[in-house]
């Protein structure tokens, strides 16, 4: 049995509670809505998004290139990030940029095209990755400086026994 009320409230706690950042904007980039997660990831308060564009959580270079891509995928249907994801930077309120994995979908609500945003925060991700890569080269080094050594460890022995004789 379908229950409407029921429906929208387990979709507003799936958007509510979700660990990832939702944003819904509509197809001029207004967002209409976001989630706590949201909030928090770009250190703004949620009324403070409402009404803005999506591309203040975006780093200069790539907001300036957003409105452009949204017209052409609205004029073109060409799909370059809707419907895949990909990772991207954004950027908080303090100007602070930081890596992110974006998700963008698309909807028509009562007529209306609406666009979808979950971002997954990689800051951790990269660290992560970063520090792994760091402990590689250092193995790396380490292994070539102790063949060095033992090479040159025979080298002394062939030496001294040379000397001995």
């Amino acid at each position: 049995m379908d229950d409407p009320d029921h429906d929208n409230a387990l979709l507003h706690a799936i958007f509510e509670d979700s660990d990832d950042a939702v944003v819904v904007s509509d197809s001029t980039g207004t967002i209409v809505r976001a989630n706590r997660a949201a909030s928090h990831l770009f250190q703004y308060d949620r009324a403070e998004l409402i009404g803005q564009n999506v591309s203040i959580l975006m780093p200069r270079a790539l907001a300036g290139l957003h409105d452009g891509f949204m017209a052409h995928h609205i004029k073109t249907g060409e799909k370059r990030i809707i419907g895949t994801g990909r990772d991207v930077e954004g950027q908080r309120k303090d100007k602070s940029v930081f890596p992110l994995h974006l998700s963008v979908g698309s909807a028509t609500v009562n007529g209306a095209r609406m666009f979808i945003g979950i971002m997954h925060d990689l800051t951790l991700r990269r660290t992560t990755q970063d520090a792994l890569a760091r402990s590689q080269r250092l193995d790396a080094i380490g292994q070539m400086t102790g063949g060095i050594a033992h090479d040159f460890n025979n080298l002394l022995t062939v030496v001294i026994g040379n000397l001995e004789l």
